[in-house]
């Protein structure tokens, strides 16, 4: 009876997990639009934060797209070396009059700028733009936690440094910007304006997942005591993630965590130390240039 009892108990487990993963979604909860300008320079309008002041150690309360204030704050860490109102270049990759206006950073200078009191359940899109009515080459370099993006910061019409999927540590997601020495020929940086798009996402075990892609994952053996050998498939290359968690949604395992190309990978676990139980595993695969993961979750259970 316990035994038919437990069978029935993960048929409902399955069947419940399946119906989630397929009505998971991520929803835009706001956008915030900063605009590094000057105390002369032209304000974006309602919809943009004008920020004049370059000074170090200053933080600015911010406002969303809409016009309505939040708790969100900008902080300035370290002063720049120059602004300006004019210089920009019309029609580039953010709207005119913001496209006019940048910070500046001489060679050999970092900038760290943080955004604070941010919400700890959710995710963050943030892009980076700078534009100078130049020829030479001045690429921005824009370095969040271990990832980096560029933008071409003279003539830029179209380029942008993008992070997408952020998360908050404390409330705080932390950028540093500089000159990007490797690949300029000239010794400034700039940037003019930076645009994030905060994401809600659900907590627990049911809301795990962002998309479904069922074949990409299985291991053996299952049920298993103490150890398992783990099959999963890489589709695109991208920054992967395998982890394990708990039938209540809490981690109790990070396995990978890195870039990897597309193929098939092995990866042995050894659970010793957790009890025994149904344990979900969930790989998720961030590709470049994408916006949704791909993400692919398997049941496991650990027996005595």
């Amino acid at each position: 009876m316990k035994k038919l009892t437990f069978i029935l108990f993960l048929s409902l487990i399955v069947v419940f997990v399946h119906k989630t993963m397929a009505q998971t979604d991520t929803v835009l909860v706001k956008t915030i639009k900063i605009n590094l300008t000057k105390a002369d320079g032209a304000s974006g309008g309602d919809d943009w934060n004008d920020i004049a002041d370059f000074s170090a150690g200053l933080s600015h309360t911010l406002k969303d797209s809409t016009g309505a204030p939040i708790n969100y704050t900008f902080y300035n860490e370290d002063s720049w070396d120059g602004q300006s109102s004019t210089g920009g270049v019309p029609g580039g990759p953010y709207p005119d009059p913001v496209c006019l206006s940048y910070w500046a950073l001489k060679e050999k200078k970092t900038a760290d700028i943080e955004f604070r009191n941010l919400n700890n359940n959710s995710i963050y899109y943030l892009e980076f733009y700078g534009a100078r009515d130049q020829t030479d080459v001045r690429v921005t370099k824009v370095v969040i936690k271990d990832s980096v993006s560029r933008f071409q910061a003279v003539g830029n019409t179209s380029e942008k440094a993008i992070f997408r999927n952020v998360h908050p540590t404390a409330g705080v997601i932390r950028a540093s910007i500089e000159m990007d020495r490797d690949l300029s020929l000239a010794d400034w940086a700039y940037l003019g304006a930076i645009v994030i798009r905060e994401y809600s996402v659900s907590t627990g075990v049911n809301d795990l997942f962002m998309s479904e892609y069922s074949n990409l994952l299985s291991n053996f053996p299952n049920p298993f005591k103490q150890e398992t050998s783990i099959k999963y498939k890489v589709p695109v290359a991208g920054s992967v993630s395998l982890n394990v968690y708990d039938a209540r949604g809490k981690e109790v395992k990070t396995l990978i965590k890195g870039n990897q190309e597309p193929g098939e990978y092995c990866q042995n676990w050894d659970a010793s130390g957790l009890s025994s139980g149904l344990y979900f595993l969930r790989m998720m695969v961030q590709p470049e240039g994408a916006v949704i993961p791909v993400v692919s979750v398997r049941k496991l259970v650990i027996t005595e």
